[in-house]
């Protein structure tokens, strides 16, 4: 049960993160936006690592910066996909391929072969998710591009191998491997935000996630005229919205990194890939991205797999 606690707490701090984030990335250039996330969350990390207990290790540490690796392509994808795709529809989409590649590493790599009931439980959360992720057909109906649809998958793929590696970290190593999967993610978007001010190769590789011209690739907002106030105003609300974002995600990192000490891959990660429940609420609230019969079918099952890990 306290695994099942910890990685559903780790769902419901990721889906508000990714629908924060979402807002965000709509308002300003996605690096700049997913490298301020990232600032707030290492520093959230960096104070977990003084709370809770830990043991320093090679193998802590590398499983940590691989962890970030795949996970810094996995945000940059899932942000540049959410600027354009309805988030009701995409989030579950990321969600049912981030989960799908850790239970596939559990039972291929690992040899963990979950009860008859947490199958069925895995088996639903899943189905549930791409539920989710199906839209309302006719007139109205949200829709997603290839463009969209290609960055969500890789975003899916990259983000559970992210999961993982942090798996791979000793048991003792409290959140540290997660704390070097955020830093090795920053040091990595600082570092293109600053090759982007000089080097017009990496600007228009980093716009290139964007589909908008009000900022640059590496956020400085196009202000002209009257707009310059309304311009200032909209970074200032887009940097908030960023920094909530990431600590909204530093919290959720904590969660999954405890999860993933105490309980089997298949489960944590699948129960974690539920976060598109808060994102479609929260999309449904607040956008008014209205949910398909079938969607809610999607929410049905996703409870339903809860009760049934929780019983494996």
């Amino acid at each position: 049960m306290p695994v099942v606690v910890l990685a559903l707490s780790s769902s419901l701090f990721y889906g508000v993160a990714d629908f924060v984030g979402g807002l965000a990335a709509r308002r300003m250039p996605v690096v700049a936006m997913t490298a301020v996330n990232y600032a707030v969350s290492a520093v959230v990390l960096i104070a977990a690592c003084v709370v809770v207990r830990m043991e320093v290790s090679t193998a802590a540490i590398g499983s940590g910066i691989a962890a970030g690796a795949f996970a810094v392509v996995g945000f940059l994808a899932f942000y540049g996909a959410l600027v354009t795709g309805a988030m009701s529809i995409l989030s579950p989409i990321v969600a049912a391929t981030q989960a799908a590649v850790p239970v596939l590493a559990d039972v291929v790599l690992l040899g963990h072969r979950p009860s008859p009931i947490g199958w069925v439980g895995i088996a639903v959360a899943l189905g549930g998710g791409l539920l989710l992720g199906l839209p309302e057909r006719g007139a109205g109906a949200l829709r997603i591009t290839p463009r969209v649809l290609a960055l969500g998958l890789v975003a899916g793929v990259t983000l559970g191998a992210s999961t993982v590696c942090l798996d791979a970290a000793p048991a003792e190593s409290g959140v540290l491997p997660v704390t070097f999967d955020v830093l090795t993610g920053l040091t990595f978007l600082v570092s293109i935000v600053v090759l982007a001010r000089v080097s017009p190769t990496v600007r228009r590789w980093a716009g290139a996630l964007d589909v908008t011209s009000g900022h640059d690739a590496v956020g400085e907002p196009a202000e002209r005229g009257a707009n310059v106030g309304e311009a200032r105003r909209q970074r200032r609300s887009a940097l908030l919205l960023a920094g909530c974002a990431g600590l909204l995600l530093g919290v959720g990192n904590v969660f999954l990194m405890l999860g993933l000490h105490v309980g089997s891959l298949a489960v944590v990660a699948v129960l974690m890939g539920l976060y598109p429940l808060a994102t479609v609420l929260l999309a449904r609230v607040v956008l008014g991205e209205r949910l398909a019969r079938v969607q809610v079918v999607g929410v049905v099952a996703a409870l339903a797999a809860c009760v049934l890990l929780g019983l494996a």
